[in-house]
């Protein structure tokens, strides 16, 4: 399986997420991209981020809407994340800070 993997804030998700998910799905021949909800961004001001689990319950939400074969995981769920990707062809996507 070949899976992209999305890290960012998602602060808020939001329809380019779901547009770069689906682009690297077709572009890049993947299965799915798991988006990395994180904690926060050192390059980053961090004062107007929402709460880790807020964030990560609306990306949640809008990958279960859109359908797609996208999944999401939060920091909690690494273990398992590094677990799994050792049976997986990964692809790391990311854009410019």
């Amino acid at each position: 399986m070949r899976v992209g993997l999305l890290g960012g804030s998602f602060n808020p998700p939001h329809l380019a997420h779901r547009a770069i998910s689906l682009f690297a799905i077709k572009r890049l021949k993947l299965d799915r991209v798991w988006w990395l909800v994180t904690p926060g961004n050192p390059l980053k001001d961090n004062g107007s981020l929402r709460e880790l689990e807020e964030r990560a319950e609306a990306a949640r939400q809008m990958a279960a809407a859109a359908q797609e074969p996208e999944a999401v995981y939060d920091p909690d769920d690494f273990a398992p994340l590094i677990c799994i990707a050792g049976h997986h062809e990964a692809e790391l996507l990311h854009g410019d800070s």
